[in-house]
């Protein structure tokens, strides 16, 4: 057997650690794994998700206001708030999704979108001198696109009948995502994430292993 028959094994053994029982079964018992239950990860990520969001709206007031002044943190101090109550108006809508309206029923995304449309058109009417108060709608309407598709996941959960048993904040976690991502992400919200979620110590360390191989890959 050759060096680099000798290399390739060693890669192929490395990569394939998650799938190690003696490795598994070691990681599924420590302290930290145990303690880390399907609601204690969830009660992480939903706490993480408020950090987010908020970092993420006075960051893009930071980006888009260079100007200095006292009362700068004032405005993505009153847009997170507002944002915050429009996904959680979202939700409800989600919950109670079969009392809707049929045209909306039939048209979640569309009336979504029309939300989106409405306060641009708001904005637009409000005058270039409007203060602080045109600021706070502007990083409204700049952070729509981020968690319009996202709030769409949510819809689609009402829509599928699936949303009643759920709390806003089993929804928040991937509204504002502690691992960010793109303005159109890949359609992953609550119904498929649930699905595979690790529920045991055992599927948790497999699922972190994996992920573990596969950011070295």
């Amino acid at each position: 057997m050759t060096k680099l028959d000798n290399l390739r094994r060693a890669r192929r053994a490395i990569s394939q650690l998650h799938e190690s029982e003696r490795i598994i079964g070691w990681v599924q018992k420590q302290a930290v794994v145990v303690w880390l239950t399907p609601s204690r990860r969830r009660t992480i990520l939903f706490v993480a998700a408020i950090v987010i969001g908020l970092m993420r709206t006075f960051r893009m007031y930071a980006e888009g206001n260079r100007q200095e002044g006292s009362a700068d943190w004032l405005p993505p101090l009153m847009a997170f708030p507002l944002l915050f109550g429009m996904m959680y108006l979202l939700y409800l809508i989600a919950v109670n999704f079969q009392k809707l309206p049929s045209p909306i029923r039939h048209r979640p995304q569309i009336s979504l979108h029309l939300l989106f449309w409405t306060i641009l058109a708001l904005l637009w009417l409000v005058p270039d001198d409007g203060g602080m108060w045109r600021m706070v709608l502007v990083l409204v309407a700049i952070s729509l696109p981020f968690l319009i598709w996202r709030c769409g996941y949510m819809l689609m959960s009402g829509q599928r009948g699936k949303s009643q048993d759920a709390r806003f904040r089993d929804h928040l976690f991937y509204l504002w995502p502690v691992w960010g991502g793109p303005n159109t992400p890949i359609g992953k919200g609550l119904d498929y994430l649930s699905q595979r979620e690790a529920q045991n110590p055992e599927s948790y360390s497999r699922s972190v292993l994996a992920a573990i191989m596969e950011g070295m890959g």
